[in-house]
């Protein structure tokens, strides 16, 4: 899956922009880039969804610029499906930015009709009622949960912030040390995570499942290319910003959802 990605990376970009220097480039830097052969080589279900989900994507567009719209959409809705089974973040992430490509190529989606779509809605249905019939059982949403920021593996960084309150008048202690409070404080914590640079270019993870503990998730020198790229994106193609701002802060908000940033 780690190795399909790549070439799932290259025609998507390649759809995107006809460009075919850029998308070699996109899709090299995803083969060399240091979390996508972490998680590739560890096997991990996270690189099952990237995968799933970026061929959604790509099916999805195919798609709005084919005359085979309602086959390319049944396709994307089958990967989209079969990411958000892969994990459990991306069962936030998927309806997302489906809703985001949905508005994003409404024209395009309106030539199809209502009963095309009605079919591809009932299709839709048809994959994820196993999804319905298991969540809403016990064992469904404690899996879901667990890896969440409200799940009951928060319980050792919550007796960790009662020291740091135990001192305090009670009135305080009730008010900074309770369920609400300790989530919303969690869930910031894991949002200001994911503007470090020294987790993202130097040190990376330091837990085991998720990096080596001492070389960043990406390479130093994309660092400057990241600059380069958000200045460029910026000043050449600024009408297409909406989408590109939309798609971040909803991979932003949903990751830091997790138990682990």
């Amino acid at each position: 899956f780690g190795s399909l990605t790549i070439l799932v990376a290259y025609l998507l970009i390649y759809l995107l922009t006809r460009n075919r220097l850029l998308s070699l480039i996109t899709s090299g830097l995803l083969s060399i880039t240091p979390w996508h052969i972490h998680f590739s080589r560890s096997a991990f279900e996270v690189n099952v969804a990237l995968f799933f989900a970026l061929l959604g994507m790509l099916l999805f567009l195919m798609a709005a610029h084919s005359k085979k719209s309602l086959l390319f959409l049944m396709m994307s809705s089958l990967s989209f499906v079969l990411s958000f089974y892969s994990y459990n973040v991306t069962r936030l992430l998927v309806p997302l930015l489906i809703i985001m490509l949905a508005f994003q190529y409404r024209k395009a989606l309106k030539k199809l009709g209502i009963i095309q779509m009605g079919i591809v809605g009932i299709f839709l249905f048809a994959l994820l009622v196993p999804f319905f019939i298991t969540f809403f059982s016990r064992e469904g949403a404690s899996s879901a949960t667990q890896a969440l920021i409200f799940g009951s593996n928060q319980i050792a960084q919550t007796v960790e912030f009662r020291a740091n309150v135990i001192g305090l008048p009670h009135l305080l202690q009730v008010i900074f040390f309770n369920k609400w409070f300790l989530t919303a404080w969690n869930y910031l914590n894991n949002i200001a995570g994911y503007f470090s640079a020294q987790f993202f270019f130097v040190s990376g993870s330091l837990h085991g499942n998720q990096g080596i503990g001492n070389y960043g998730m990406f390479h130093v020198f994309e660092l400057p290319l990241l600059v380069a790229g958000i200045y460029f994106f910026i000043k050449d193609r600024a009408h297409e910003i909406a989408a590109i701002v939309a798609w971040g802060i909803i991979a932003l908000l949903v990751a830091s959802l997790s138990f682990e940033v």
